[in-house]
C-alpha cells in the first residue's frame, strides 16, 4: 500500500520521523482552522504564511507536497489521491489520535477481502470513542467527486458514499463483545 503523510496546521514540525521516510506530504489548511472560528486576521495570515514556509521547507528536502482546494474537502482528498496514485484511502479522524493500530489493520483487511468500496467501524456505535476509522477506494472517491455538488458532501469526504449504499459496496465493523 502506498503511503502519504497528512499534516495539519498544528503539526508543522521540522524534526519528524514522517519526514525522514521521504513519503509525499499532504498539507491540510483545514476549514476549521480558518473559517469556522472567528480568528484574528493577523493570526490567520501568520498561520497561512507558516504553511507556505513549511511547504518550501519540505520541497527543499525533496519531499513531494500537495495542498489542494481550501474550500472543497472532497475535491482536495480526491486530487491528492489522484496526484499520488493512491488506490486505497485510510481515514482517521483528527480527534482519534490514539486509535488502536489493530483496528485500522482489521478495517483494511475487511476492505481488501470483500473488494469493498467503503468500510467503517463507526456506523454502529460499538467501538469506544476515539477508535473511528474508514477505508475507501479511489474509484469510490472519484465517483463521489463527479456525482455530487451538495456542499455538505463536498465538506465531508465520505458522506456521499455513505448515503448511497446502492451505488457503493459497504461493510461495517462491529466491536466484539468485551
Amino acid at each position: 500500500m502506498k503511503e502519504i503523510a497528512i499534516i495539519f496546521p498544528n503539526q508543522l514540525h521540522r524534526d519528524s520521523e514522517v519526514l525522514e521516510k521521504k513519503i509525499p506530504v499532504y498539507l491540510i489548511e483545514e476549514f476549521l482552522f480558518f473559517n469556522q472560528y472567528n480568528f484574528h486576521k493577523q493570526k490567520i495570515v501568520f498561520h497561512r504564511s507558516s504553511m507556505k514556509e513549511y511547504e518550501s521547507y519540505l520541497i527543499n528536502k525533496s519531499i513531494k507536497v500537495f495542498r489542494g482546494s481550501e474550500n472543497d474537502v472532497l475535491k482536495r482528498v480526491f486530487s491528492a489521491a489522484n496526484k499520488f496514485n493512491v488506490e486505497t484511502i485510510v481515514s482517521i479522524s483528527g480527534d482519534c489520535p490514539m486509535i488502536d493500530p489493530e483496528i485500522i489493520e482489521q478495517t483494511i483487511r475487511v476492505f481488501k477481502y470483500n473488494n469493498a468500496d467503503y468500510v467503517a467501524n463507526s456506523f454502529y456505535s460499538s467501538y469506544p470513542d476515539g477508535m473511528d476509522t474508514q477505508v475507501f477506494s479511489y474509484n469510490a472517491l472519484k465517483k463521489a467527486d463527479g456525482s455530487t455538488k451538495c456542499l455538505e458532501d463536498r465538506e465531508h469526504v465520505t458522506r456521499y458514499i455513505v448515503n448511497n449504499p446502492k451505488k457503493f459496496l459497504h461493510f461495517y465493523l462491529i466491536a466484539p463483545p468485551s
